[in-house]
């Protein structure tokens, strides 16, 4: 457990779950939230991130 005093509050990452047909875009998707970001790739369609610095993919 752990506890924040007023205004202290930390910025908590967020999570999405995106889910689809085949071929509509689920993995373009991520190249549009800002930051670092973890894909796990249950369908092993991750050539559209090659060369993308900011995503890590899991598969």
């Amino acid at each position: 457990m752990q506890f924040y005093a007023d205004g202290n509050i930390p910025v908590i990452p967020n999570m999405y779950f995106i889910y689809g047909d085949g071929g509509t875009g689920k993995t373009s998707v991520v190249k549009q939230f800002v930051g670092h970001k973890l894909l796990f790739s249950f369908d092993m369609s991750s050539n559209v991130l090659i060369g993308d610095k900011d995503v890590d993919v899991i598969i």
